[in-house]
């Protein structure tokens, strides 16, 4: 059965006329319309504080990748000979010994791909 409040509330809905109906959808979308331009003005103030802070850092971002790019190249000058040497020792071992080094690919090959079916069947 009914609450004593929902037997009131309904009794309430069935003596309302056209006029307060009508009253009652007019304060209801005066509060609709309300809601939604405070939930806007608020999108446009969250908006307008991510573009701020978005353009108070795009130098630092920028910095920090100048700073990154010329660590690299740096690593990358000072490494060069010697990765270039090494290739070079590398090359000549495979050139001198074909057979053994195309064994080590081919068993380092198996190798990882049965490490990575193992790691796809967990």
């Amino acid at each position: 059965m009914l609450s004593a409040k929902a037997k009131a509330a309904g009794d309430k809905i069935k003596s309302l006329d056209q006029d307060d109906l009508h009253s009652l959808s007019e304060m209801i979308q005066h509060e609709v319309r309300h809601a939604t331009d405070m939930l806007s003005d608020r999108a446009k103030a969250a908006e307008a504080r991510i573009r701020q802070f978005a353009e108070d850092h795009v130098d630092d971002v920028d910095k920090y990748r100048k700073k990154t790019v010329k660590a690299v190249n740096q690593f990358a000058d000072d490494h060069r000979a010697d990765v270039d040497k090494y290739r070079q020792k590398t090359v000549k071992a495979i050139n001198e010994n074909p057979v053994p080094a195309s064994a080590i690919a081919l068993g380092v090959g198996l190798l990882l791909g049965l490490i990575l079916a193992t790691g796809n069947k967990r």
